[in-house]
């Protein structure tokens, strides 16, 4: 991590939602809603996505 970009970790913050909800499915037995998991997938998928097409910002 000392040698990757900061434009490109900043995108894994977007996973602290993702987190919440698993430990509150794991822990509290909540139940996650069909949107609720759209959203998980939507937001796994996309990283990959956003990570490989990003490029160093100019200054």
């Amino acid at each position: 991590m000392d040698k990757a970009p900061l434009y490109k970790l900043n995108v894994y913050s977007f996973l602290t939602p993702v987190f919440g909800l698993y430990f509150g499915y794991a822990y509290f037995s909540e139940t996650l809603s069909p949107v609720q998991w759209l959203g998980i997938l939507l937001i796994i998928g996309a990283i990959p996505m956003v990570t490989s097409l990003s490029r160093k910002p100019e200054a």
